[in-house]
């Protein structure tokens, strides 16, 4: 698949696993000599020019980012990170505390997002149902592609019947006031 990365989204349900595909691709790609050299790393986490990342975090300053933007390191530099986001914005930041490796990212980080491919990662997991599924399989222009375990294959079927079991607000309020 020829698109760029910020054409892709690799969606995972939960950290575990999304933490496991970002440390897979990260070291392929460093094998591969497309990322490398200078580096920083925060408490989880090594970052190379060329990873891409997600910010965890909320800035509201003139340089401002947002909690779930997505982009690419164009280098590092005396301690800084200078990133490219996919929505044409550069930044530099000098405290990566809430940056995270974003090859992988959960469906619920997606919403909003539009790309031209997507690859989901179905698995067994209790937070996952129809509407959630929905949510990572209409990030696509062209094409969405869903990976899974033979062997989870009947519980991934049934979380994709599953509806969301939430309660709103308002119904719960009618409830107890009656």
């Amino acid at each position: 698949n020829k698109n760029e990365f910020k054409e892709k989204l690799l969606l995972a349900p939960d950290n575990k696993t999304i933490d496991l595909m970002n440390s897979k691709i990260q070291d392929e790609r460093l094998n591969r000599n497309e990322i490398g050299g200078s580096y920083l790393e925060n408490e989880k986490e090594r970052f190379y020019k060329g990873d891409r990342i997600i910010l965890e975090e909320n800035n509201n300053k003139a340089d401002s980012y947002s909690n779930g933007d997505i982009g690419t390191i164009k280098d590092v530099i005396n301690g800084k990170m200078i990133i490219s986001l996919d929505n044409g914005k550069e930044r530099i930041l000098e405290d990566i505390t809430n940056v995270r490796l974003g090859y992988s990212i959960s469906l619920n980080k997606s919403q909003g997002a539009t790309v031209n491919d997507v690859f989901l990662c179905a698995e067994n997991s209790q937070v996952l149902c129809q509407e959630i599924y929905n949510v990572g399989i209409t990030r696509n222009r062209f094409m969405c592609k869903i990976y899974g375990v033979q062997s989870e294959f009947q519980e991934i079927k049934k979380q994709f019947m599953r509806e969301n079991s939430k309660e709103d607000l308002i119904d719960m309020f009618k409830r107890y006031v009656s």
